[in-house]
Formats: C-alpha cells, sequence, structure tokens
C-alpha cells in the first residue's frame, strides 16, 4: 500500500527498512500498534473469525479488541476517518449475535509491505 512519504521518510531515504518500517506505523499510519498488528495477522490467518476468538488468541480483552477491529475495519458506518480499511467486519449468517472478520486486499497487503520491511 502506497502512503505519501513524510518528511522524515523523505530526509532519510536510507535508513535500514526496519527503521522505516517502524517509523511508518508509529507516523505515517497514525500509530497503529503491535495488538493491532496481531490481530491482522490472526485474521489473515482464520479468515471469518470471530472477534471474540481473535481476542483470545491474542490474549487481549473482548472490549479492546472490539476498539482496535473498529479503527482497522472498513466500518459499518461508510465514511468513519478513523476506519483503515484493513478488515471486513460482518454478521456470521448462521449466528447473528456474531461478527466474522476477514481481511481486505489494503490489509493484505499493509502486512505484506510490513514482512517485506523487516
Amino acid at each position: 500500500m502506497k502512503k505519501t512519504p513524510c518528511n522524515l521518510c523523505k530526509a532519510f531515504p536510507d535508513s535500514t527498512p526496519a527503521n522505516r518500517a517502524l517509523h511508518r506505523l508509529a507516523t505515517c499510519w497514525g500509530g497503529i500498534d503491535l495488538a493491532s498488528i496481531e490481530l491482522l495477522a490472526t485474521i489473515e490467518a482464520q479468515p471469518g473469525i470471530s472477534i471474540k476468538t481473535a481476542a483470545e488468541i491474542c490474549g487481549m480483552d473482548h472490549r479492546a479488541a472490539q476498539m482496535k477491529i473498529a479503527l482497522l475495519s472498513t466500518g459499518r458506518r461508510q465514511g468513519r476517518s478513523s476506519a483503515r480499511g484493513f478488515v471486513t467486519d460482518e454478521r456470521n449468517p448462521y449466528d447473528r449475535r456474531e461478527r466474522q472478520l476477514d481481511l481486505t486486499p489494503a490489509g493484505a497487503e499493509f502486512l505484506e509491505d510490513l514482512r517485506r520491511a523487516l
């Protein structure tokens, strides 16, 4: 996923890939933290996983996982400015109380860019 580089990225184009990746996570991507990356990797490994199961696998509180998914998802309310569009969050057709998560192409591309950088 191509993002417009910030001034620091432009000033130090020869820094190591790991340093650039960490900088992008902290600055360019608006503070996506390691727990969010762990959630994305879990969703990638198990498409259709529920928020509850993903939270358990990642060892985080269910409510914290819900909030992170809200920031990573495309959002049920279109036009949410904080939504990243990395995850789809849909109702499970077999249990409407549960929501199932899938990675979007943008989310898969973000994880691939991160892997390449590290």
